[in-house]
């Protein structure tokens, strides 16, 4: 899911309701159903006072897993029919629903996770696991598909997603530059597989980090380097850095700049924090002996 457009307006999205819900709780055994997804649409950026809104839509050929109650390896996989991007489309995929009250139970539920990883799981207790990347992709002015989590909960076909990560958006002066790389100062976690739990207005919070990563990685398609004045979007776990952070920007031709930064910077949820300035302004490109070496081995 991606398509990051700089909007006036702000669209908010709640959960909503199945009116398909008694059409539901009728079946039980393997069936294809369709679920109709909503995204919560504000995505905010912030630097001090300054801020704009944001609205994410669906992309073509998404898919997302979808649970019903619980599950593991990645849930049942459902994909968008849409032809065009849209903030509302409809998902088709085969669940196996088991429906209706069970003895001890007050209600079951529909879980939606974008996007679809077989590491995705929902538990009994209602607690999701899925996996923010730390490997990542950069694409021009947005977040590359499959990299922007959310979360959907409902007790019918119709869901609303909700964002569980933040992020970083950052621009260069430098041509030739095919790999960025942000680590905390403090050793943050910023990626990684995590446990989710959703608070009462469906918003996901990570409760509980199963296998953090500390580094995000970003190069561009094919080995191409990152356009100059463009804006690129790192995304992560909401987190404080409480000693800053440090970019380590790579060219293709071997030189190394970093640029650090040494001031507590909070990452809130569906919002990218960025810098007033491309982020290695005033850094001093140096070419690294042991990329030196490697070269000449190569040639």
């Amino acid at each position: 899911m991606k398509r990051l457009y700089i909007v006036a307006a702000i669209l908010s999205v709640a959960l909503v309701s199945c009116t398909q819900e008694d059409e539901v709780n009728s079946v039980s055994g393997e069936k294809e159903i369709i679920i109709t997804a909503y995204r919560e649409n504000t995505v905010k950026e912030t630097r001090t006072i300054q801020d704009s809104n944001g609205s994410i839509f669906w992309s073509l050929n998404e898919d997302i897993s979808v649970f019903y109650h619980s599950g593991s390896n990645g849930g049942s996989k459902f994909t968008s029919t849409n032809s065009s991007i849209a903030k509302q489309v409809d998902f088709i995929g085969t669940i196996t629903a088991i429906t209706g009250v069970v003895e001890g139970d007050a209600v079951r539920y529909f879980y939606g996770i974008y996007p679809h990883n077989l590491e995705n799981a929902v538990n009994a207790d209602g607690s999701i696991v899925t996996v923010i990347p730390d490997v990542q992709i950069g694409k021009a002015n947005t977040f590359a598909d499959n990299h922007f989590v959310s979360i959907g909960k409902s007790r019918g076909l119709e869901m609303g997603f909700n964002n569980l990560c933040g992020g970083f958006w950052f621009t260069l002066n430098r041509e030739g530059v095919t790999k960025v790389t942000l680590r905390g100062n403090s050793e943050e976690i910023l990626a990684g597989k995590v446990k989710v739990v959703l608070d009462d207005n469906g918003k996901p919070q990570v409760n509980e980090i199963l296998d953090g990563k500390s580094e995000l990685v970003m190069t561009c398609p094919d080995g191409a380097a990152f356009q100059t004045g463009v804006k690129y979007y790192f995304v992560m776990r909401p987190v404080t850095f409480e000693n800053g952070f440090t970019f380590t920007m790579e060219t293709e031709d071997g030189y190394v700049g970093v640029r650090k930064v040494e001031v507590p910077i909070e990452i809130l949820r569906s919002y990218f924090s960025y810098s007033s300035s491309a982020i290695d302004t005033g850094v001093e490109y140096k070419r690294e002996g042991n990329i030196v070496c490697r070269l000449l081995l190569e040639k």
